[in-house]
């Protein structure tokens, strides 16, 4: 019986910072380009075309290369459908770690707080309307889930599971997609988020319950673009600067159960 050809971790690592590469390079390159024609495109506006035409870019690249290579698409980039309960149990999984990870990046920052710079940028980001808002939302929940966990949970992490280590796999593609990130101060909770991530592509061998999850986290981010429904959220989610001791304990017993329930689903 032939063996399914996979690329080698190094293989996929190399793929991987190349993608990074390209998206750095096609980011300056469109930059450069848009911002030369016109003085009155915001800023918004360019981080909202970059986004989601950069994210294109990088996870075409991957499949531009296995295509190439003829290596499996659909084992590697781990495309296969879920039942429904494993997705509604990924929804819940998804709500709680956007608190947790909130409450995480919170604790973080007290010790090592975010530069003013950061802060402002991300307020530049609010109240954004028209085409921004939908670029936003287009690129936040459809292009950067699919292409992140193709690419991470999916061509990186499959590539480390045929080791056949799949708690190191997990690891090791957690540790690269938060330094892809390059941010010190979204590390953690990126790492973290990561972890359950890869955790569940193993579980299910899919990358739509990850898609899901991040999914979730980019709706959530671009709703909350609107101050006023910003307001009226934190109301009952914030407990001073900090996420409700309530809304954590029942993330917590959201995460716990979901993650058993898929576990034992798995086990069927």
């Amino acid at each position: 019986m032939n063996k399914i050809k996979i690329p080698e971790p190094v293989e996929a690592l190399v793929v991987v910072l190349l993608s990074f590469s390209g998206l750095v390079l096609f980011s300056l390159t469109f930059l450069g380009f848009i911002s030369g024609g016109t003085e009155n495109q915001s800023d918004t506006t360019l981080f909202s075309m970059i986004f989601m035409f950069g994210k294109i870019v990088f996870f075409g690249l991957p499949v531009f290369y296995c295509y190439k290579k003829n290596y499996p698409l659909q084992k590697i980039f781990k495309i296969k459908p879920v039942s429904k309960e494993v997705i509604i149990f990924s929804i819940i999984i998804g709500l709680s770690l956007i608190a947790i990870t909130d409450e995480i990046q919170r604790l973080v920052d007290l010790i090592v707080p975010m530069p003013d710079s950061m802060k402002e940028l991300l307020k530049s980001a609010k109240d954004v309307g028209g085409m921004e808002w939908a670029l936003l939302f287009i690129g936040s929940i459809f292009i950067a889930p699919l292409a992140d966990e193709g690419l991470f949970r999916g061509f990186l992490q499959v590539s480390l599971e045929e080791k056949g280590d799949p708690v190191r796999a997990v690891i090791l593609t957690s540790v690269t997609w938060a330094l892809i990130h390059i941010s010190p101060y979204l590390a953690i909770p990126i790492f973290i988020l990561g972890i359950f991530l890869g955790y569940l592509s193993w579980k299910t061998k899919s990358i739509l319950p990850s898609i899901v999850i991040q999914a979730l986290f980019g709706f959530i981010a671009v709703i909350l673009l609107d101050s006023s429904l910003e307001e009226g959220f934190n109301s009952w989610y914030l407990m001073g600067d900090h996420v409700s001791p309530f809304i954590l304990i029942l993330s917590g017993g959201g995460l716990y159960y979901s993650i058993k329930m898929i576990d034992n689903l798995g086990d069927e």
